[in-house]
């Protein structure tokens, strides 16, 4: 009976992917699981569902109850002793952490994780996910030799990995989340001949699941590329707009990401209007967005020395 309602999660997590769902319908639905998998004491069940309902709360992007609701899966999923559902779980509360720049508590939700995947060589889904974030935090830290190790062993495991329950989308995603970084690492070594055939393996696997919106991204690795790669601010200039024009939401996170990336490979003008667009975006009044906004001054005041 558990395995049978853990199925129906994973559907409604395939639908949230593809954003083929109703919030308030979904929301509701995902409750009633809830409240269903406590009444059956089957922690494995909980755990999926709120994980599930933290993924739709990060769609919809609220953060805070996305955050609740990962923690609270993470710390159900240690009581199950289920190695994917810790991976799982420490990998999404590490990403909405990172969402909200606390990277350290990121990095060691994330190593814990990279330590149970290493120590019993595990090839799941929720593996190489740990292992792109902590690429992220390693690039934003400057520490570009450690991202690429981490990005090796990541594409390692995704040409052998253990589908088990996952979603073709969810595999999709973290492929183009892979192609994304190798493409910055090469851009950050000088190997900008293989920056373009990343982009365009990229562009393929968006293509492939139908969500416009996970092109943004691609736009910007365009735009990174036209300043770093060609030294083109003309060509640049051109694909920011075409960024601007398709992005959702601004994201302080990737602003953020974008300006230190920028400063990492000596653009500094273009860092500094990066940097400054996260305190032209934020309120300094939101307690959420301190550290964005403390590390967009101190970038600013480095840049303006």
């Amino acid at each position: 009976m558990e395995k049978i309602f853990i199925q129906k999660i994973y559907k409604l997590t395939e639908q949230i992917f593809q954003a083929d769902y109703t919030y308030d319908a979904m929301l509701e639905e995902l409750k009633t699981h809830l409240e269903k998998s406590r009444q059956m004491k089957s922690r494995p069940y909980e755990v999926e569902v709120l994980n599930t309902i933290g993924i739709l709360y990060a769609i919809e992007e609220d953060i805070p109850n996305q955050l609740k609701y990962f923690q609270e899966a993470l710390e159900q999923a240690y009581h199950t002793e289920n190695e994917d559902l810790i991976i799982k779980t420490n990998n999404n509360t590490a990403s909405t952490l990172i969402s909200l720049w606390q990277l350290d508590e990121a990095d060691k939700a994330l190593k814990r994780a990279i330590d149970m995947i290493e120590k019993q060589n595990l090839r799941v889904i929720g593996a190489i996910y740990c292992y792109s974030n902590i690429v992220t935090i390693s690039m934003i830290r400057g520490q570009f030799q450690s991202a690429q190790q981490y990005l090796d062993k990541g594409f390692a495991i995704a040409q052998n990995v253990d589908m088990k329950q996952y979603s073709r989308t969810e595999y999709v995603q973290i492929l183009i989340s892979l192609y994304q970084a190798r493409a910055m690492l090469n851009m950050h070594s000088g190997n900008y001949s293989k920056v373009l055939d990343d982009l365009k393996l990229s562009g393929e696997q968006i293509k492939a699941t139908g969500r416009d919106d996970m092109a943004q991204d691609n736009r910007r690795m365009y735009m990174l590329y036209a300043l770093i790669g060609e030294q083109d601010n003309a060509k640049a200039a051109t694909f920011e707009q075409d960024y601007i024009k398709y992005l959702v939401a601004f994201s302080p996170s990737t602003t953020l990401q974008t300006a230190i990336f920028l400063w990492h490979n000596d653009q500094l003008a273009w860092a500094k209007r990066y940097a400054q667009q996260v305190l032209d975006n934020t309120d300094d009044n939101d307690k959420t967005m301190i550290l964005f906004r403390e590390h967009a001054q101190s970038l600013l005041d480095r840049l303006s020395a």
